[in-house]
């Protein structure tokens, strides 16, 4: 019958072979599919063998080509590794050997691998390593050393496959025409590893140091408060015056920080002084009370009443005016509000006293602050001392009586103290005008009995 042909690819060891199962793949290649397939790039086998698959190079090697039969031919690194090679006495490789690694030697140049020369009678050994962080290799290579990244930039881990892995670590930046990476500096942050610039925090808005990593590490200064720009949305710090006050410690909350108005009727001293603020205030404390305004037991600052006044600031209660003073209105800023009272006038003692009886004292003005006692008109009186207007002037003086006040005419008299008519003398007597009492009436008829006599 003849001898079969081992189906394509496949052959025997030897000759005379008996058996179908005698067909096996060459070096080079393994079984598949009842036929010889060729070991792709990155593996070998280095003898005849019924393997359904070829055996891999150990990590990071390579072959330069298909069909490789010895673990000699992974001499490549690939894509994120470089080679690592170590020279060892060639007796005592052989006696050892060293299945995880390709040995090389014999030759004084190996153009196949591009190592430097090797010379009897050593071996080099050749394994690859992963390159070390911020360090790159982009194509299969014999290079015994990674790339370095440009511009200081630097990788997440080892084993970079290209230049596109060297990136700017958190907090850092390379801005255009520098040379390296720099950190962000303060008031900016940069999240992640990328090649983009670093993120103001706002004007106005720092951060603790250089190289921040986030948004978070912006803080709103003490005495600051943000503001949102219309449209864009950015923010920025500002300054709390003007009857604003903020935090007095740095807040780190960049989104709700704002500056704080102060309570009614108070404000802060660049308010009340006109002197603009060198910084931003930072406590409730610092709204003080308003010319004319003070505190008050329940807490609240409201205004002055009258009879009392305050210059604001650091001024907190309303203080009284001297005795016998008041002021104008409410919410009166200085001691120079204070006028006499109505009811009194300045003595020439210069203490006031109350006008006395038949006279009344409207009190001090703006333009006259001493007051003055106005007589009440002919006929008519006060029923107290220190009345404080014309209307007080209400009761008849004694000899005066009647709705108007009108002098009590002859055989009349009046107490006064009131407006009720003249009182008629008693039968046989008469009085004078304006007679302020019977005793007057008595008087006057003995005064006739006796020119009778006479």
């Amino acid at each position: 019958m003849g001898c079969k042909q081992c189906p394509p690819g496949l052959a025997t060891v030897q000759a005379a072979s008996t058996a179908y199962s005698q067909c096996v793949a060459p070096p080079g290649y393994c079984m598949g599919n009842s036929a010889a397939k060729k070991c792709p790039r990155g593996t070998y086998t280095d003898s005849f063998n019924t393997l359904s698959f070829c055996i891999p190079c150990k990590a990071g090697l390579t072959t330069p080509d298909e069909a490789s039969t010895s673990i000699g031919a992974c001499k490549l690194a690939t894509r994120g590794y470089h080679l690592t090679v170590t020279q060892s006495n060639r007796t005592a490789a052989q006696q050892t050997g060293n299945p995880d690694s390709s040995a090389v030697g014999n030759s004084s140049t190996n153009s196949s691998t591009g190592l430097q020369s090797l010379k009897n009678p050593f071996f080099a050994t050749i394994a690859a390593a992963l390159c070390t962080p911020n360090s790159y290799q982009d194509g299969e290579t014999t290079q015994q050393q990674c790339t370095p990244c440009p511009h200081g930039l630097r990788t997440e881990q080892a084993g970079a496959d290209g230049v596109a892995l060297c990136l700017a670590p958190p907090g850092m930046q390379l801005l255009p025409g520098d040379g390296s990476i720099s950190d962000c500096p303060v008031g900016s942050y940069k999240e992640g590893w990328n090649l983009n610039p670093c993120i103001s925090c706002g004007d106005g808005l720092p951060t603790d140091s250089d190289g921040a990593v986030s948004a978070d590490a912006c803080y709103v200064p003490p005495g600051f408060g943000i503001v949102r720009a219309e449209g864009s949305g950015t923010v920025s710090a500002v300054m709390c015056v003007q009857s604003m006050f903020g935090r007095s410690a740095p807040n780190y909350d960049t989104r709700s920080t704002r500056c704080m108005a102060c309570p009614g009727n108070t404000a802060t001293a660049d308010v009340i002084t006109g002197i603009p603020a060198s910084s931003g205030y930072t406590d409730i404390a610092d709204c003080q009370p308003l010319p004319g305004r003070g505190f008050f037991p329940d807490g609240v600052v409201q205004p002055c009443p009258v009879g009392l006044w305050s210059a604001g600031l650091q001024q907190r209660t309303c203080k009284p005016c001297p005795a016998a003073h008041t002021t104008l209105s409410e919410g009166s800023t200085s001691p120079k509000d204070c006028v006499v009272q109505p009811g009194w006038a300045m003595a020439g003692s210069g203490l006031p006293q109350p006008c006395a009886k038949g006279f009344y004292g409207p009190g001090g003005s703006a333009g006259d602050a001493n007051g003055l006692c106005i007589e009440c008109p002919a006929g008519w009186t006060t029923a107290e001392s220190a009345e404080d207007s014309a209307s007080d002037c209400r009761v008849c003086l004694p000899g005066y009586g009647g709705p108007a006040c009108s002098q009590c005419s002859y055989g009349t008299y009046s107490f006064g103290g009131s407006r009720t008519p003249c009182r008629s003398c008693d039968a046989g007597s008469t009085s004078k005008r304006g007679a302020e009492s019977a005793t007057e009436s008595a008087a006057a008829a003995a005064a006739a009995a006796a020119a009778a006599a006479a």
